[in-house]
């Protein structure tokens, strides 16, 4: 035998229903927004760290351009005296 449900218990029993899923919904939802805020921050972490690595590799590339520069001009100078002293030696 089927029961009669009136329009009031069925609108109540669609409103459970309707709560009861939402309620699933917005918990996935928080758990989801939690774990991709978590990975955002990791993320961000990451990219701070990597960009005060690269700094630190930018500013030693910089001090070696400089140091083979003076070694090139400091070798040249040398180059050019060792040409005179040889000349006056008569070696050259």
């Amino acid at each position: 035998m089927a029961k009669n449900i009136t329009i009031d218990e069925l609108a109540a029993m669609t409103q459970r229903g309707l709560a009861d899923v939402e309620q699933r919904i917005g918990v996935r939802m928080d758990t989801g927004f939690s774990a991709l805020t978590t990975l955002m921050q990791d993320m961000f972490t990451e990219v701070t760290a990597t960009h005060a690595d690269v700094r630190v590799v930018q500013s030693t590339a910089d001090i070696l351009v400089r140091s083979d520069a003076a070694h090139e001009a400091a070798i040249k100078d040398l180059t050019a005296r060792m040409l005179r002293l040889e000349r006056k030696a008569g070696l050259a």
